[in-house]
């Protein structure tokens, strides 16, 4: 008798599989209702921020209290997911454009507002020592339209004939007028003084230019 042996049936292990659930997993990853990174400005939000001053003696004139408002962003590499890489071809990210900083020493990035169609801005304050001492200056407050600023850091202390900068204050708001009133309060050997700096735009810079809807160029006259 010839004994009987079983065969296993042994199918084809369907190897397309896991690439089919791979490139599923891709495709429904990059369909989303939020986008992964923050857009490219729009022509309306390219639009050149003006460099405005404004200074103001406190004090008697011992100290120069001077206000700089400019743009608030450094170039700065920004990076967005990218699901092909992550599957394991890379670390998930690819660089895609730069943002627009202009000043080294602002380290921290900013994000702008969702409902603002205008870019930041960056207040830089420095205060001039005119005595023939070194002074301890405290900042009490420092207000505008753009909103109420922390100075910081709040104490500075300035050799004679020498000037102190705190660290740069951004400001999310939009500058839609020529004027900004700065509210700044300093208290100096146990003497408080507040004053208000008016930054103006300086020559050369159009303030039109700079509001959200201009796009530049001549424009076109009607018969």
């Amino acid at each position: 008798m010839i004994p009987f042996r079983s065969f296993a049936c042994r199918l084809p292990y369907p190897k397309l599989i896991p690439s089919a659930c791979l490139a599923a997993g891709v495709f429904l990853g990059g369909c989303s209702s939020q986008p992964d990174y923050v857009p490219e400005n729009t022509p309306e939000q390219q639009a050149e921020r003006p460099t405005m001053q404004g200074q103001e003696a406190f004090f008697d004139g011992k100290l120069l209290v001077e206000a700089n408002l400019g743009r608030g962003f450094r170039l700065r590499q920004v990076r967005k997911k990218d699901f092909q890489n992550r599957a394991g071809l890379g670390d998930g990210f690819t660089d895609v454009y730069m943002l627009e900083e202009p000043e080294p020493e602002e380290q921290v990035y900013i994000p702008r507002m969702a409902n603002s169609t205008l870019p930041p801005v960056a207040l830089r304050l420095r205060v001039t020592n005119g005595t023939d001492a070194p002074v301890d200056v405290e900042f009490l407050h420092c207000d505008s339209s753009l909103g109420n600023f922390a100075v910081r850091p709040e104490h500075l202390t300035i050799a004679p004939g020498e000037s102190g900068l705190p660290d740069p204050m951004t400001s999310l708001l939009g500058v839609m007028n020529n004027e900004i009133q700065l509210k700044v309060g300093l208290r100096l050997a146990g003497k408080s003084e507040s004053k208000v700096v008016t930054l103006k735009v300086l020559p050369g810079q159009n303030m039109d230019e700079a509001r959200p809807g201009h796009r530049g160029g001549p424009r076109a006259h009607r018969d």
